[in-house]
């Protein structure tokens, strides 16, 4: 070998012993799984981040629908109806599969939970054989009753002796009504905190007896009743230490062709007033005491609805209950409510025409809210546009307020509403 040939070969030699190429090569081949995995974990994980906001608000909307409705037989479907409004179909282009949609519901303690989980085909993680990942979503909420008091304004008539149009009782009707809005209210509890319900029972007055202290005739023989006082005194929470009450001594009536009614005072009802009153079993027996007899006088229903709620009548105890009751209108968390329903229109039987009672209804209504008293108003088998039907319309603090019940399945499911309405939802998890 020449000496030229042999030069050339050894630089030959030592430039490949320096060539490093094929090494690079060798790692780089090595390395490309485990970057392409990184680069997938963070691609495909961020996409399921993304998924798993989703359906976590998705979840929340839901829960929140099933509490609002956990007494109604169609809760589970809105639970359902409002998870796929907030998780639609093709979201980000993933395909969820398996989807789970479970309820468990709680309705002694209020709660329902509604949990998800979503099965995402990943993209870049199918390198290293992780085809799906896995996010899941939980929310609980639970019921929990504002701070409040309730009066119930509830005509109790002769109208509510007879029967709607579908043939259902229209007194049993109230009673069953009445009794599904404390189901929702207390649940299965006896008493909740911070929450009284009063109940005014009306015709064309309002039984307050046994309190006579508030007569100017203490000693009289009455049924429980009192007359109108003289000007605004009687359309707003004047105490009656301020102007006591007349006994009321309209004499008995006599229509002329029922001797049953000249046997009694006719527009007292038998039922005496429910002031606020914390024991759920105590409402419920009142409600069951409910006896259909009279006359129409919303406006003296409205305004002892009124003064149950006063917390002018709170000095002195003038209701005879708890004397720490009515509390004041600012009271912090707590909220005042007035539930008013009738079947008729004002039919007064001691000389004051309908129309003046109907002022005094809508003056009563306007001066409660003014006094910041949430009021609800409800008519019952009562032609939506009549006189009675729009003074309630106006009467409720709004429109959304107001229902109109044709028959005693509609009386209910306005109570349900309102029910409802006064229950507060807040996520406990």
């Amino acid at each position: 070998m020449s000496h030229s040939i042999w030069t050339s070969l050894k630089g030959r030699l030592r430039a490949f012993k320096k060539d490093t190429r094929g090494a690079i090569a060798v790692l780089l081949a090595v390395a490309i799984v485990p970057l392409v995995a990184i680069l997938g974990l963070a691609t495909d994980a961020a996409r399921g981040y993304m998924v798993k906001a989703r359906l976590s608000q998705a979840i929340d909307a839901a829960a929140l629908a099933g509490g609002r409705e956990i007494f109604e037989s169609y809760r589970d479907a809105d639970i359902q109806k409002y998870f796929d409004a907030n998780f639609p179909t093709g979201y980000m282009g993933v395909e969820v599969t398996d989807l789970v949609l479970t309820k468990v519901t709680d309705e002694v303690e209020g709660t329902v939970t509604v949990t998800a989980t979503a099965t995402v085909d990943t993209t870049f993680l199918r390198v290293i054989k992780v085809d799906t990942v896995q996010v899941s979503a939980r929310a609980v909420v639970q019921r929990a009753v504002r701070g409040m008091e309730l009066v119930l304004v509830l005509d109790v008539t002769g109208s509510m002796n007879q029967n709607d149009d579908d043939g259902n009782h229209k007194m049993t009707s109230l009673k069953t009504a009445a009794h599904t809005l404390l189901d929702i209210l207390f649940g299965e509890n006896e008493t909740v905190d911070d929450f009284w319900v009063g109940i005014v029972p009306f015709a064309n007055r309002v039984n307050v007896n046994p309190h006579n202290a508030w007569l100017t005739d203490p000693s009289a023989t009455w049924y429980g009743c009192t007359e109108l006082r003289s000007g605004t005194a009687d359309e707003d929470d004047t105490t009656p230490g301020s102007q006591p009450f007349d006994v009321y001594t309209n004499p008995l009536y006599d229509s002329g062709s029922s001797q049953y009614w000249k046997t009694i005072d006719f527009g007292c009802p038998t039922m005496a007033t429910l002031p606020l009153t914390a024991e759920k079993t105590t409402i419920d027996a009142k409600i069951d005491e409910l006896l259909p007899l009279g006359g129409t006088r919303t406006d003296v229903g409205m305004v002892w609805g009124w003064r149950v709620l006063s917390p002018l009548w709170r000095p002195g105890n003038l209701w005879g209950y708890d004397a720490t009751l009515p509390l004041d209108y600012d009271t912090p968390l707590m909220e005042k409510v007035a539930i008013i329903m009738s079947d008729g229109k004002n039919e007064p039987i001691d000389g004051t025409s309908a129309t003046t009672a109907n002022n005094r209804l809508a003056a009563v209504c306007t001066a409660m809210k003014t006094a910041g008293i949430t009021v609800y108003t409800i008519t019952f088998d009562v032609a939506v546009g009549s006189t009675i039907d729009n003074l309630f319309a106006a009467c409720a603090s709004d429109a959304s307020h107001h229902f109109n019940s044709t028959t005693g399945t509609d009386l209910e499911a306005a109570f349900n509403v309102i029910g409802a309405e006064l229950s507060n939802l807040r996520l406990a998890e």
